[in-house]
């Protein structure tokens, strides 16, 4: 547990300096390439990890408790530890749990043609507002707008002008969101849960390599 707690805050200290950077301008392709050369290492470390949480659930919890009460280097996994067993209908066996790493990458890919849609490739519109001033509305400006200004009819101004970048795209951006909705449906199905609500409402801990890519 303690190797696995140190190499995953190494692999967000790592995530969150590529996607930060990437962040700054998503239109450049080099950056771009670093972030998933990243993704595709994490996507190899759950592959080599997905036997863990199947052969630590062989050990009856009763077992693993003492061993937590006798250890306070193992204590302080404790509700890590008791909310996998708690969860653990839902845990694959180490084979299953490797096919579903496999598949990490594709998860992925409607969040970032999401990214690439809704921010690299859009074409941000220059409005002018009531108040007289002109704005580039990115989604930063936007928001700043909605957060700080004091004008109704300039909020009002940018809250049309902005959705009709979203108008003009609707048939792709449902079939990103048809995406996302088919993603969620295949892992619960995986995973033994009825629906995609129950997985969100009781799976939140259980390993998904595609939620931090």
């Amino acid at each position: 547990m303690k190797l696995r707690d140190d190499i995953g805050q190494l692999e967000y200290k790592v995530w969150y300096f590529a996607s930060l950077w990437h962040d700054q301008d998503q239109r450049d392709n080099q950056i771009n390439a670093k972030r998933q050369e990243v993704q595709i290492l994490f996507a190899k470390a759950a592959q080599a990890a997905a036997w863990f949480d199947p052969e630590l659930l062989r050990i009856p919890l009763p077992s693993v408790r003492r061993w937590m009460d006798s250890r306070s280097d193992l204590a302080v996994y404790r509700f890590a530890v008791e909310d996998l067993y708690r969860q653990q209908e839902h845990v694959l066996d180490d084979k299953g749990e490797h096919l579903l790493s496999l598949a990490s990458r594709f998860e992925s890919t409607p969040n970032d043609a999401y990214g690439a849609l809704s921010t690299a490739d859009a074409k941000f519109p220059t409005v002018r507002l009531p108040g007289g001033a002109d704005v580039t509305l990115t989604y930063g400006q936007y928001r700043a707008i909605l957060a700080t200004n004091r004008s109704q009819a300039d909020r009002a101004a940018v809250f049309a002008e902005f959705h009709k970048l979203y108008e003009t795209n609707a048939n792709t951006y449902a079939s990103l969101y048809n995406g996302v909705l088919q993603r969620d449906w295949f892992v619960a199905q995986a995973r033994g849960y009825g629906s995609t609500l129950e997985m969100a409402l009781h799976g939140n801990n259980i390993p998904r390599p595609w939620s931090r890519i």
